[in-house]
């Protein structure tokens, strides 16, 4: 039988996934080939997210904090870091653990009036109060080790407290956008490879992997694949089609 992941190599991504998520909690004989498509998997996102950012600086993007860089890199000791916190919080999903370790920290959040993202400007008048919808285009966000490792600091290194609420995976489409709202969120822990990301508006059961390729279609900003509202034509430059 044909691996997973030379099916993956071979250009089966989206079917791969379809049956790693069929698989439930992942078996413990199938998952060392798991985790190596979902490296396999955050190792091709990663090449196009950095063309994503390449292309979004050129048209004058602005990060919404000079604190907070564009990507940062995984830190050099980002695997022992994640096998010690699966010690204390339990298994982690192989879809979060290649992307912390392969991609590290990415925020697409800032201003760029060339593709109509608004975060310290003035938006011009949306006509949505609320997402999904174009008005709120959803820049990338993923979280780096130290994210995880601070909300369980936050928390008090409590598992008891871990294990029965969510990770903060990202901000929400309202945050994104410099207005008060919640949270993109997983739980934890969870033997799933690819789990469900809670909290996106109008994809109730998207996962991690899908939402990534989502975004990756849309150069960056899923957000814009709702509603029939004209989009900015510089957001061609960004598009492409997800290679992983």
């Amino acid at each position: 039988m044909t691996s997973l992941a030379t099916r993956y190599e071979s250009g089966e991504w989206a079917e791969v996934w379809a049956e790693i998520r069929q698989l439930g909690p992942v078996p413990h004989a199938r998952q060392t080939e798991v985790e190596d498509v979902a490296r396999s998997t955050m190792k091709r996102a990663g090449i196009q997210i950095e063309r994503i950012v390449e292309v979004l600086l050129a048209l004058g993007f602005e990060p919404a904090s000079s604190g907070i860089p564009v990507v940062t890199p995984p830190p050099c000791d980002v695997s022992e870091r994640v096998a010690k916190l699966e010690l204390l919080l339990g298994p982690l999903p192989a879809a979060l653990k290649a992307s912390m370790g392969e991609i590290g920290a990415v925020s697409l959040l800032g201003d760029c009036p060339a593709i109509g993202l608004y975060y310290h400007q003035p938006p011009p008048a949306r006509v949505s109060t609320m997402p999904p919808g174009s008005d709120y285009p959803d820049p990338l966000w993923l979280p780096c080790v130290d994210q995880l490792e601070s909300e369980w600091d936050e928390r008090g290194h409590d598992l008891l407290e871990l294990s029965t609420s969510s990770f903060e995976f990202a901000p929400d489409e309202l945050h994104k956008a410099n207005i008060s709202g919640a949270t993109h969120d997983i739980w934890l822990p969870d033997t799933h490879a690819d789990p469900v990301l809670l909290g996106v508006a109008g994809r109730p059961s998207i996962t991690v992997v899908e939402y990534l390729r989502l975004s990756v279609a849309w150069g960056g900003f899923p957000g814009y694949s709702f509603g029939l509202a004209p989009r900015p034509r510089a957001l061609e430059q960004l598009t492409s089609s997800p290679q992983f």
